[in-house]
């Protein structure tokens, strides 16, 4: 269960570790930059219920016993940040997207700061009526984050349904849950021995992406053009050397080998195009093993 004492335990700060390697902005574009954003907004969420759960445990029981300081359950900020700089400006699903999840982070940065003043100030051995006072604020704090992190993750849900894997919409569902009971006051991300842990979500990682270096034939509209394929998934697949095809066409694409794929254009920008497969492929496909 949760102690007072944690807090003196972690009185050094430490500078938070990315969770994840630079990714260089060349990589990441179109369903792949959105995936990877959506990614890491819910990943994002799940932390959120995590340490707003334990503030309203620490507030409705006070002296709680438990093993693992809350500070690794804090929302680090991800190198991909970065990357979603450079998207940030215009309407399309991507600058969205990337201005969604710098302005979580914004929010991100003022709760803790919030969050390690208290934990700087905490008095021993008996916390002061001040202390509980800044507690309850703190509380505050993260349960509007909640409530904001839920309008972020359903301003992008209608949009990644048919972009993305399904599942992201159920990721959605959990954590709308989650974060409702969080701002409501409860703490359903604390087990019975009172320690935090973090919710599994539907989808956790996004479809690692293979290289495919080869012509290939897109038949869109009845007619037929040459393309080059990029890089293949179990979802979809991204073209480059296209016409401008429309968001939600359908077209097909045939490879060297005479195999059709049929699938629907998710993104398309200076002549590279993202489509994804109305059928996804199967883990052992010949194209991604």
């Amino acid at each position: 269960m949760l102690s007072f004492s944690l807090f003196s335990t972690q009185a050094k700060k430490k500078t938070p570790k990315p969770r994840n390697q630079p990714v260089a902005s060349s990589e990441l574009e179109g369903d792949a930059l959105v995936e990877a954003i959506v990614a890491e907004i819910h990943e994002t969420a799940v932390r959120i219920a995590g340490i707003g759960s334990w503030l309203n445990a620490l507030i409705s029981y006070g002296d709680l016993q438990q093993t693992i300081s809350f500070r690794s359950f804090l929302p680090e900020e991800p190198t991909l940040l970065a990357v979603a700089r450079l998207f940030a400006t215009g309407d399309d699903l991507d600058a969205v997207a990337a201005s969604n999840l710098i302005f979580l982070f914004g929010k991100l940065k003022e709760a803790r700061r919030q969050l390690d003043g208290l934990a700087r100030e905490q008095p021993l051995p008996r916390p002061t009526r001040g202390w509980h006072v800044e507690l309850k604020e703190c509380q505050r704090t993260w349960q509007a984050l909640a409530l904001l992190t839920i309008d972020i993750v359903n301003d992008l849900e209608p949009e990644t349904r048919w972009r993305l894997d399904e599942r992201y919409s159920d990721n959605s569902l959990v954590i709308a849950r989650l974060l409702r009971q969080v701002a409501a006051g409860n703490s359903p991300c604390i087990d019975q021995a009172g320690n935090i842990f973090l919710v599994e979500l539907p989808q956790r990682r996004r479809a690692p992406r293979y290289a495919l270096q080869q012509n290939c034939v897109l038949i869109w509209r009845g007619m037929s053009f040459r393309a080059f394929t990029r890089d293949v998934s179990i979802q979809g697949i991204g073209l480059t050397g296209c016409p401008q095809a429309r968001l939600r066409e359908r077209v097909e694409i045939e490879l060297r080998n005479g195999r059709r794929l049929n699938g629907i254009v998710i993104w398309a920008k200076n002549g590279r195009v993202g489509i994804k497969f109305e059928t996804q492929l199967a883990w052992n496909d010949p194209l991604i093993r």
